[in-house]
C-alpha cells in the first residue's frame, strides 16, 4: 500500500498502473553516480536544514572510500500513470 501514497499525496487517486523500479549495478560506477548526485545536493540540504554540513562531509567520506568491487542496489524510483478520460 506505501506505493499508492505518492498519488493520494498528489490527489490523483489510485494510479492505473504503478511501476516501481530498481537497478543492481557494480559498486565503483554505483558509487561514483551515487557521490556526484549527493554532492550537487549539499549545499541545498545543508541551507533547508536537512543534513548538518558535518554529517554531509562524514557521508561523503564513506561514499568517497567506495569498494573496488562487489555490487549497490540503486534506490527505487517509481513511476504512477493515470488515464486521461474523456
Amino acid at each position: 500500500m506505501a506505493i499508492l501514497e505518492p498519488a493520494q499525496t498528489a490527489a490523483t487517486g489510485v494510479p492505473d498502473i504503478c511501476e516501481p523500479t530498481s537497478l543492481v549495478l557494480l559498486k565503483p560506477p554505483a558509487g561514483g553516480m551515487l557521490r556526484a548526485v549527493f554532492l550537487s545536493l549539499r549545499d541545498a540540504a545543508i541551507e533547508c536544514g536537512i543534513i548538518s554540513s558535518h554529517d554531509m562531509d562524514k557521508i561523503d567520506c564513506h561514499l568517497s572510500q567506495g569498494e573496488s568491487s562487489g555490487f549497490a542496489r540503486w534506490s527505487y524510483l517509481v513511476a504512477i500513470w493515470k488515464r486521461k478520460l474523456g
